[in-house]
C-alpha cells in the first residue's frame, strides 16, 4: 500500500479503528502477551516502529508496571499525524509514561534522529502489513542498525 494511502486511511477511519481494537480486546491482549514475555526487563531502551495511537507502547508499559519493572526509555514513530496526536493526547492523561514521538515513514527510518539508536528492543504491531511485500526486507534492514550491538 502506498504510504499516503495508509496515512489517509488511518486519518479518515481513526475512530472506527480505535473502536474496533477496543471491541476485540487488542490492548489487553498485548499487555498479557508482554507480561509473559521473556523480553520484559527494567530500564530497557525500546522503539515502537509504527506506533500509531500507542496501543503497543502502552501495553508494554502496563506490563512493565504489573511486573514491577522500571520503565526505561520509550520511543515511537508513525506515518500518520492523526494517530500520533491521539497517542500524545493519551499520554497527557498518563504522566508516568515517558515517550518520545516523531512522524516518520518506515520506508525512510534514516530520517530518525541519530540518538534513536542502541535499542534493546524494537517492536511493531499492525505496521508491516501496510508495507509492500518487496519493501519489507528493506524496512527491517533499516531498523536493524538501530538495535544495540549485542541485541538481535
Amino acid at each position: 500500500m502506498d504510504p499516503s494511502q495508509a496515512a489517509l486511511l488511518y486519518t479518515e477511519r481513526l475512530k472506527s479503528y480505535r473502536r474496533f481494537i477496543q471491541l476485540v480486546g487488542y490492548p489487553q491482549g498485548l499487555t498479557h502477551f508482554f507480561v509473559d514475555s521473556p523480553f520484559l526487563a527494567s530500564d530497557m531502551k525500546v522503539l515502537d516502529a509504527g506506533c500509531g495511537t500507542g496501543t503497543l507502547s502502552l501495553g508494554w508499559h502496563q506490563a512493565l508496571t504489573r511486573a514491577a519493572y522500571t520503565p526505561g526509555e520509550l520511543y515511537g514513530f508513525d506515518l500518520t499525524p492523526a494517530m500520533l496526536a491521539v497517542f500524545k493526547h493519551t499520554l497527557e492523561n498518563r504522566p508516568a509514561v515517558n515517550v518520545e514521538l516523531l512522524q516518520c515513514d518506515a520506508l525512510n527510518v534514516d530520517s530518525l534522529p541519530d540518538n534513536w539508536r542502541d535499542f534493546e528492543l524494537i517492536m511493531s504491531a499492525a505496521m508491516l502489513e501496510y508495507i509492500d511485500k518487496d519493501k519489507v526486507v528493506s524496512v527491517l534492514s533499516g531498523l536493524r542498525p538501530r538495535l544495540a550491538d549485542d541485541e538481535i
